[in-house]
């Protein structure tokens, strides 16, 4: 043990007087206050530190009066004093108190003079208590869609609009026309600039997007203010739809779609030795698919029923911070497929923000509840698998799970 170390562990542990101001849910309130003798003696290590490496005019470093230290450097050593003995004191009084903050504390107000007690309030999240209830034998779906002929006939066309080529006007029109495949340009405009992202992205902007020119794809003013453009023109449409919104588009071309007929070399350009072989694989994957789906769906009320249980607060900036996390990820991932992640009016940017806040809380919700399952059940000491899917699995494994099969469209249609 070095000897820095030797003198921390004699160090005894700093004493304050605490108390509890208030508590909301999970946010605390906490008065501290540090004795005027602790404040002094803090403070003469302070001007000790300050002294030895300070330069002062006409001093060599280290060698100005303490004297001369202290009226020189006043508000120096106030901070450094604060910036050490704060956390200190607070950590002290969150020990004293017996609370577990969620986050970083907020220094709320802080009152000092060198020959007073250092008082200072501070905004404490803090994790909260989860008094568990009954969480097993949870009653939950597993709704299972199985592969019909339909679905597979639906997916095979899928595949042939992704292998689908896009090529050039063979006559050269240079006019857009309904039903068109258009490469443009566009950018949302709100009082002639471009409207911001949600989530702080960049400017609600499409480069090089190629959009279908129907009217079950997009809005119909928007087609219609498209047709009848030329290459290289520009021009500005308003979105009737919803609120009225202004897009300024620019068309860089005009493309045929050609769609390959689902034949064996079909098959071949996929890796698939013949069509019937295509055919099977296509059914296996949307098998995979459903019970993939099925998965998700019975956990995701698994999780359900294991929230709707349980009643407890949770730290606001937890949730706050997740919530952004959510909301950038949506954004950059719209980007990456070049499209804008934009509000046409305040209230719907508010119902954005809203179901985002609404996705992390349960989030932060489920974090919780998960890791006081697995404490109680002793799961976090076990090794392998993360520790909420550990407790996911333990969960699963004495709940109690209807099967439901969903009906196809067939089948919907027919009833």
């Amino acid at each position: 043990m070095t000897e820095t170390k030797e003198r921390a562990a004699r160090t005894p542990p700093l004493r304050v007087k605490s108390k509890i101001a208030s508590r909301d849910g999970c946010v605390v309130t906490v008065e501290v206050e540090v004795p005027a003798g602790t404040v002094q003696e803090h403070g003469e290590r302070v001007f000790a530190r300050l002294q030895a490496t300070s330069r002062l005019p006409g001093f060599r470093p280290g060698k100005a009066p303490l004297s001369l230290v202290k009226s020189s450097l006043m508000d120096h050593a106030q901070k450094a004093l604060l910036d050490s003995l704060v956390p200190e004191a607070l950590s002290a009084a969150l020990e004293a108190e017996r609370l577990r903050p969620a986050v970083a504390p907020e220094l709320v107000d802080a009152k000092f003079e060198w020959d007073q007690p250092l008082r200072f309030t501070a905004r404490v999240e803090i994790r909260p208590e989860v008094n568990l209830k009954s969480y097993k034998g949870l009653k939950i779906e597993r709704r299972v869609r199985p592969a019909t002929d339909e679905s597979v006939r639906q997916a095979l066309e899928d595949l042939r609009e992704r292998l689908a080529r896009l090529s050039d006007l063979p006559d050269g029109r240079v006019v857009v026309e309904p039903g068109d495949y258009v490469v443009v340009d566009s950018v949302e405009l709100r009082d002639g600039k471009p409207v911001p992202r949600l989530g702080g992205q960049a400017p609600g902007r499409a480069r090089n997007a190629l959009i279908h020119l129907a009217p079950k794809d997009l809005p119909a003013s928007l087609v219609e203010g498209i047709v009848g453009m030329a290459v290289g023109s520009t021009k500005e449409i308003v979105l009737v739809e919803d609120a009225p919104t202004l897009v300024r588009v620019t068309v860089k071309a005009i493309k045929e779609k050609r769609v390959p007929p689902l034949d064996e070399s079909l098959a071949k350009e996929v890796g698939v030795a013949s069509l019937a072989e295509l055919i099977v694989k296509v059914r296996q994957e949307l098998e995979a698919r459903s019970a993939e789906e099925a998965d998700r769906g019975q956990r995701e009320h698994l999780i359900t029923e294991l929230i709707n249980r349980h009643d407890f607060p949770v730290p606001p900036t937890l949730i706050q911070e997740r919530a952004r996390e959510l909301l950038a990820g949506t954004g950059r991932a719209l980007a990456n497929r070049g499209m804008a992640f934009t509000a046409r009016t305040e209230e719907e940017a508010d119902t954005i923000r809203t179901r985002f806040r609404q996705s992390a809380e349960r989030q932060v919700r489920t974090a919780y509840l998960l890791d006081a399952i697995a404490r109680k059940e002793g799961l976090d000491r076990e090794e392998g698998a993360g520790l909420e899917e550990r407790v996911l699995v333990f969960l699963t494994e004495h709940a109690k799970i209807s099967l439901i099969v969903e009906p196809s469209a067939e089948q919907k249609g027919a009833s």
